[in-house]
């Protein structure tokens, strides 16, 4: 659910917009299956660690002779700083 919910999210609009679409996210997945709390107060953890996998990758690709990801850096900084501020 962390990774999904990356994928709807406009890290312009900020944090509010990635804590509005994790809960309509959730309320769907629990008429099937229900989180417990742990699960539910990790989702975001699981996010940022994410989002620090992909920051390694590409500085791995751009410095291994493939720049064309470099410019996808600052965006993965700006989400971990927004997530960041949220777990905080």
């Amino acid at each position: 659910m962390g990774v999904i919910v990356l994928e709807f999210w406009n890290e312009n609009i900020g944090a509010q917009d990635y804590l509005d679409k994790l809960e309509c996210l959730i309320k769907g997945y629990e008429r099937k299956i229900k989180l417990s709390n742990y699960d539910k107060n990790n989702i975001i953890v699981f996010s940022l660690r994410y989002l620090f996998s992909d920051e390694n990758w590409y500085n791995y690709w751009s410095l291994n002779g493939n720049p064309s990801v470099a410019h996808l850096i600052q965006g993965v900084k700006n989400k971990q700083d927004i997530l960041l501020k949220i777990l905080n």
